[in-house]
């Protein structure tokens, strides 16, 4: 099984403008509920050895008596796993492999105040915020894969329809276009409906 920075890396592309993201791969399409455990225990597995191994080799003083203790034979056998896992878990990338989570109106772009996509009508409908993609990249710290994960009330519906859309959106920005593909995470049909019949907000809200 895939292991270390390769399985963040395999999460990470599999996300990235990509209507089968993780989440949806996990959460809709495996239906075999101990298959998705077996899956998840995995992925919180290879993230504790990960966090560990960063965490530990991120010190300078613990790096020193790493070294030498590795040229005075006396690692103790309970660190062994830093020496056995280096090559998967090198932290090359140099960043944390977090999600960023975001809204899209008026978070990302403005909305242009349509209701009922938001209320910021300072700029022209579907322009993205100055200096919003320079923050984005700052905030994941590197890395050639995006992490940014974009949420929408808007429902997933056959075909992908709603990201396909979004995709393209963000595909066709010229000189402003970002700097990778986000994920996304769209609503459902049930709060969909509850606000286009009820103008319910707050399902919107809970379903983000």
């Amino acid at each position: 099984s895939t292991k270390g920075d390769d399985l963040s890396e395999l999460k990470s592309r599999q996300d990235a403008g990509n209507p089968q993201s993780m989440h949806r791969l996990l959460f809709q399409e495996i239906t075999d509920r101990a298959l998705r455990e077996r899956i998840l225990d995995h992925f919180l597995s290879e993230a504790q050895t990960q966090v560990a191994q960063r965490a530990l080799l991120g010190s300078p003083h613990f790096a020193e008596l790493l070294r030498m203790g590795r040229s005075r034979g006396c690692v103790p056998s309970h660190l062994n796993f830093v020496d056995d896992l280096t090559a998967k878990y090198k932290g090359s990338t140099r960043h944390a492999w977090m999600k960023i989570i975001s809204d899209i109106d008026d978070t990302v772009e403005s909305s242009g105040n349509k209701w009922p996509a938001g209320i910021d009508g300072r700029y022209p409908r579907h322009t993205t915020y100055p200096g919003v993609r320079e923050f984005f990249r700052e905030l994941q710290g590197g890395g050639e894969v995006g992490h940014l994960v974009l949420l929408s009330a808007r429902p997933h519906i056959c075909g992908e329809l709603m990201e396909q859309r979004i995709f393209r959106k963000f595909a066709k920005k010229g000189d402003a276009r970002f700097f990778c593909q986000p994920a996304v995470l769209p609503g459902d049909l049930v709060s969909g409906a509850d606000f286009m019949f009820n103008g319910s907000l707050q399902a919107l809200a809970d379903r983000k």
